[in-house]
């Protein structure tokens, strides 16, 4: 019974949240903190949530935010909404982990709660060159959530880099280390690609959710 009302509740709130909050407000709250811990070290990437199945929710970031266990162990992952916050956290699992070796730097995983979040809106097409993006990535600097603007340097293309060889660029000021995983949204408030590195010059590189393979199956 509890499960079916908040169901409902969270689809009613879901049809009501580009219409009641701005563009910018909707894409902020729909961020996440990604924490990859264990006993020894702990650091941060960023998040977009994507999906709300009942009580569980699908978060999308950069699969290079997984390090590969060593003879100290594996890591497990956190979510949060921001470090300045403790309004929820919680402990996540694998999903989907992107093979980085193919360009597919992508990492989905799962937690519950519950807590009533914003999910984003896919857009599989992305913007033209010159277009406005706007981004809710979490640079490791502010260990909080910072609404960020750019503008479409490079749709998508084939570029000279044997780990994203097909990616977009946007010039995009203030992310750095921990902005990984964060989404890149169009003007109207849709998720069209994930933050997976940089090219120096204020040049954020981006995956655009078309090539992510097993996104949407």
């Amino acid at each position: 019974m509890f499960k079916s009302l908040f169901l409902a509740a969270c689809l009613f709130l879901s049809s009501l949240t580009l219409e009641s909050k701005s563009i910018e407000q909707h894409v902020y709250d729909t961020g996440v903190i990604v924490l990859v811990e264990r006993s020894d070290s702990e650091y941060q990437c960023s998040g977009t949530l994507i999906g709300r199945q009942d009580l569980k929710y699908t978060v999308l970031t950069a699969a290079h935010c997984k390090p590969e266990p060593d003879a100290l162990g594996d890591w497990s992952y956190v979510v949060l909404p921001d470090r300045a916050s403790d309004a929820w956290k919680a402990s996540a699992t694998i999903l989907i982990l992107g093979n980085k070796s193919k360009g597919q730097d992508y990492l989905l995983l799962s937690f519950t709660s519950t807590e009533y979040l914003d999910i984003a809106e896919l857009d599989q097409t992305f913007p033209k060159l010159g277009e406005q993006v706007l981004s809710n990535a979490t640079p490791g600097a502010t260990n909080m959530k910072v609404l960020l603007e750019g503008i479409v340097a490079k749709p998508l293309s084939e570029l000279d880099d044997s780990f994203w060889p097909k990616a977009a660029l946007v010039q995009i000021f203030g992310t750095g280390p921990g902005a990984s995983g964060g989404g890149i949204f169009t003007k109207s408030g849709k998720l069209c690609g994930v933050i997976v590195g940089g090219t120096g010059n204020n040049l954020t590189v981006i995956l655009p959710l078309a090539i992510l393979e097993g996104l949407n199956e």
